[in-house]
């Protein structure tokens, strides 16, 4: 999403021409969808890894759309930049969105080595992620190329909640509270524990149902988690969407359980939307919350501890909204789309 959102912007106020570069195909057809028209996109085809036949179309489109910059995002797309631009005077910005990356560049020097040498600036989307991203190059990448650009959302351009506290836009009608996530539904993202504390509330007798926003490979053993706990009428598997906004203002609690994270899109959208969230003390997430200011921090391995700050949350109406107008004015005020990017751009030069 955040891809799809830089380049349309970058097609709206530099001099182009601009292109997308995926991979694969995208498991989330509904932002290449919202891409520009002006904007050449081109799927390279892997299915199993990379190779040289998804290495030479890539050379070929660099080619083609006479690239001079690539913005890499992720392993795989770096590796593939680098490999496709030998011999090009192209300058390559890698941006990694985990806490974590893959060891395989430490278990290869040469490799390793060969892309600090390319790779023109390393971006890491917190502090933590860029120490985990140098650490990954066993300490190698240069401090001069080494950066923290934390990712920006843009700011709403009128509120996404809903005008009456009864009002449920985009969902049906439900007599009780909707708590909500938005996001892949990845291990990583324990997602599990969210429909677990629900059953908590709900054996509590406190009328919940949880909606979920996007889609993985989890999905199935949620689902089945979901009818194990008596709760599969009440657990709403809603798919990747376009409408995200609309939901957000669905929402009376968001919730985001990943046991690792960069910088969370879904929790800065969640915040702009004036939600109060819960969301677990992990990777970039306490850089956006403030504990108790503009929402609540939990452990990442206690599902009694989410069950309990929902239960607080939920049955405290003022905290709710005092949490949520905190969050709304700090995503506008230090988490903006536009100071992102103009950070990249200053790379770019």
């Amino acid at each position: 999403m955040l891809v799809v959102q830089m380049v349309n912007d970058q097609s709206k106020r530099l001099e182009g021409p601009h292109a997308l570069a995926t991979l694969g195909p995208s498991t989330t057809p509904l932002l290449i969808d919202q891409l520009c028209a002006t904007i050449n996109h081109r799927d390279m085809g892997m299915t199993r890894g990379l190779n040289w036949n998804v290495i030479l179309k890539l050379r070929r489109y660099i080619f083609e759309t006479n690239t001079h910059v690539i913005h890499a995002h992720n392993p795989s797309p770096l590796l593939a930049a680098v490999m496709a631009s030998v011999g090009l005077p192209t300058t390559i910005i890698y941006t990694h969105h985990g806490s974590g990356v893959p060891p395989i560049f430490n278990r290869h020097p040469l490799l390793r080595d060969w892309l600090v040498r390319r790779t023109t600036a390393f971006v890491g989307v917190s502090p933590e992620a860029t120490v985990k991203l140098n650490e990954s190059f066993a300490g190698r990448i240069p401090q001069c190329k080494l950066h923290t650009i934390i990712n920006g959302i843009a700011a709403p351009k009128r509120s996404t909640r809903a005008a009456n506290a009864l009002e449920k836009p985009g969902l049906p009608h439900f007599d009780g509270y909707t708590i909500g996530y938005v996001g892949r539904l990845a291990v990583e993202k324990r997602v599990e524990n969210l429909v677990e504390a629900a059953a908590l509330l709900s054996r509590k007798g406190i009328r919940c149902r949880v909606a979920l926003v996007g889609d993985g490979a989890m999905r199935a053993s949620i689902e089945a988690q979901a009818r194990k706990l008596g709760m599969g009428p009440s657990v709403l598997f809603l798919g990747v969407q376009s409408n995200v906004a609309e939901l957000l203002g669905s929402f009376d609690l968001f919730v985001n359980c990943s046991y690792t994270e960069g910088i969370s899109l879904g929790i800065l959208e969640a915040m702009a939307a004036g939600l109060p969230i819960v969301a677990t003390r992990v990777g970039g997430t306490p850089i956006l919350i403030e504990d108790g200011v503009s929402g609540t921090l939990i452990d990442p391995d206690s599902v009694e501890g989410l069950a309990s700050s929902m239960v607080g949350l939920l049955s405290d109406s003022a905290e709710r909204q005092r949490l949520g107008c905190a969050a709304k004015r700090r995503v506008i005020e230090h988490f903006s789309f536009r100071a992102m990017m103009d950070r990249y751009e200053d790379l770019y030069v």
